[in-house]
């Protein structure tokens, strides 16, 4: 979604123009845009409109790597001048988050966390370890659980920590169930010591082989997964009201994501797990269970 050039942005036009991308892209929406207090929406679209913003210009449009790499770069360096206390910014996003942060005063760190996460898809190589998994999931999915719990008035470092369990989970529930459509890309998000323990090399993402070897694999990754849920859950706890509400949603609807993956196994290689009726009955069970 474009922007006029040269044009002077109100508070409340760049409020309306981050509103207008994030509804242009409701499909992409969590739960918890419906869920967040309706005073606190505005921030809420603000916050999307930042991070579809990055997001787009690390995959959309022709351009090279470094060319991706300068607008990310060129992006970060307009967030941070946006936030200094005496700055005019121009764009609408950074006119409207520049009120959100100032009013909520919101840390700087999820927003250029979630830039370095753009950054790192755009000069995407394969994990070796688990650590450095998690070290992308703390840039690309963790911020976003701060930011949600921010909007709250719930954000502290026990509640944090909680949060980006749940958050981590998230993200490789995301890689587990895309496997068959990220080779198509020609990426493997499977950490290579992770399936190298299985007996699995690079190639098996791709073929029936040592089919065994790859419901191995996936069996522990599931236990991995769920005990992480379940250990990030405690926060569904230690909140109440809508935040609760949507804490049951997002950990109900990754546990049957995950059980899903747990039922395709071997078959994710080729295909990719879709929910039914019947599975979003499961997801409100669970909310109800927690």
């Amino acid at each position: 979604m474009n922007f006029v050039k040269d044009k002077i942005y109100s508070k409340e036009e760049a409020f309306d123009w981050c509103e207008n991308l994030a509804k242009s892209h409701y499909e992409n929406f969590p739960v918890g845009s419906i869920l967040v207090p309706k005073k606190m929406r505005p921030h809420f679209y603000n916050i999307y409109a930042y991070s579809r913003m990055a997001d787009d210009l690390a995959d959309e449009g022709d351009f090279s790597t470094s060319e991706r790499l300068k607008n990310l770069n060129d992006f970060r360096e307009s967030f941070l001048e946006c936030i200094k206390a005496n700055s005019k910014p121009q764009e609408p996003v950074f006119v409207a988050l520049k009120e959100t942060m100032s009013f909520l005063q919101l840390p700087q760190k999820p927003f250029l966390d979630l830039v370095k996460a753009f950054e790192m898809d755009t000069t995407f190589t394969e994990y070796e370890n688990r650590e450095q998994q998690i070290f992308y999931c703390k840039h690309s999915a963790n911020p976003v659980g701060k930011l949600v719990l921010s909007l709250f008035g719930k954000s502290n470092p026990e509640n944090d920590f909680l949060s980006d369990k749940i958050c981590t989970a998230l993200q490789i529930v995301n890689f587990l169930q895309d496997i068959s459509v990220d080779w198509g890309k020609g990426r493997v998000y499977i950490p290579q010591s992770i399936y190298s323990s299985f007996g699995l090399e690079r190639e098996d993402f791709h073929n029936s082989d040592k089919t065994e070897n790859f419901r191995k694999m996936i069996l522990s990754e599931v236990d991995f997964v769920e005990k992480m849920f379940y250990e990030g859950s405690e926060l569904i706890h230690k909140t109440s009201g809508r935040l609760s509400l949507e804490l049951r949603f997002v950990v109900s609807s990754g546990l049957t994501i995950l059980g899903k993956v747990k039922e395709l196994n071997s078959k994710l290689r080729f295909e990719r797990p879709h929910l039914k009726t019947s599975d979003k009955l499961k997801i409100l069970k669970k909310v109800i269970q927690f």
